[in-house]
């Protein structure tokens, strides 16, 4: 588009400056100057208009935001997916001692998700700037294991939920046993790995974005939310623990204590500015989830505080009521991803104080 631009403007000049050189030297100067002014004007026609056919130039910051994406969304969904499915699966079979087909209590396993759109992402994401070989060989060994647990979850589940144990006298659960926590425990390592390097990349990113948005808007709105969401994931790291043993109760309450004064500050702020508050579209539904965030968080806290694991009745709740148990780190996990998808459904527009 420039070029083309740029072709016309050109034979513009040169019609002007022809019809009018009869006129004297002086109309000439006029029209040369006149054509160079069309120049300038198309060029910059076209600059913009190629710039809005491209869309914004994106930073270095952005491309590694749209990277990680792929790999957010899987940790966030096929994750979770997976996790459950172990989870309802080790809740009567015995990971280390095995199956003896005389269980109590048969409950089978959950059907995991679809997971097409999370093997996309990480395959797209793989392709991506900047380069991060670390980063993109965990997420190609993360979906070599999810695609390797998949069919072995998909037959169990099947197995159990037609209870065909009842007719072959357990012997395909006793085969499917150790591939299950074979596959589950890959998955589960793969897993944490990408995890890992996706926290690591995502908190640095995280970082800069505040460090920029205060320097942009100063200590507004926009930079409390992501300060909110900054403390919410530390909050999250501390809590995200299955074993009650392996909580760390000063962690835990730092974390929280943080995360208690980011959302204090913001809800004093918005409280002294109501009309910026009121701006921002869907505002009132991401400080209630936060407070929401910051209740479970606070119920957790007090069983670690007060010594009271979670009892064996209630844990067999996990897979199909885990909000019925007060303070357990699924039900931070749930709220703490309440809170992320009320953050992204945020809408900030300029607000210009009068």
């Amino acid at each position: 588009m420039i070029q083309d631009y740029s072709f016309v403007a050109r034979s513009m000049l040169g019609v002007l400056a022809a019809t009018l050189v009869l006129g004297g030297c002086d109309k000439l100067a006029d029209a040369v100057e006149q054509g160079t002014e069309a120049v300038q004007k198309g060029a910059e026609a076209a600059g913009a208009a190629a710039a809005e056919q491209a869309g914004p130039v994106l930073t270095a910051d952005d491309k590694l935001g749209d990277k990680l994406a792929g790999y957010i969304a899987c940790i966030n969904s096929a994750s979770d997916s997976v996790n459950r499915s172990a989870n309802r699966y080790y809740q009567w079979a015995d990971a280390e001692k095995g199956l003896t087909g005389k269980e109590r209590h048969i409950y089978g396993l959950y059907e995991i998700n679809n997971t097409d759109p999370c093997i996309e992402g990480v395959e797209k994401s793989a392709g991506l700037e900047p380069s991060l070989p670390e980063l993109e060989t965990a997420g190609k060994d993360y979906v070599s294991a999810l695609k390797a647990v998949l069919p072995l979850a998909k037959d169990a589940n099947k197995y159990y939920d037609e209870d065909d144990y009842k007719d072959d006298k357990f012997a395909k659960g006793l085969e499917l046993h150790p591939k299950l926590v074979e596959a589950f425990k890959t998955f589960s390592d793969a897993d944490t790995k990408l995890r890992g390097l996706v926290k690591a990349e995502n908190e640095g990113l995280l970082a800069r974005e505040l460090v920029r948005i205060e320097k942009e808007d100063g200590r507004k709105l926009r930079f409390l939310s992501k300060n909110i969401m900054a403390h919410a994931k530390t909050l999250m790291v501390a809590a995200d623990h299955e074993a009650f043993e392996e909580l760390d109760l000063d962690e835990l309450s730092k974390a929280l204590t943080a995360f208690d004064a980011a959302l204090t500050e913001t809800e004093t702020y918005a409280a002294a500015h109501k009309k910026e508050a009121g701006s921002v579209s869907m505002y009132s539904g991401f400080t209630s989830a936060a407070t929401d965030l910051k209740k479970e968080a606070k119920a957790l806290m007090r069983r670690k505080r007060d010594d009271q694991p979670w009892t064996r009745k209630e844990l067999k709740k996990l897979g199909t009521f885990p909000q019925t148990i007060e303070g357990h780190p699924v039900n931070v996990s749930k709220k703490y991803n309440e809170l992320i998808q009320r953050s992204n459904r945020l809408s900030w527009t300029r607000y210009e104080p009068e």
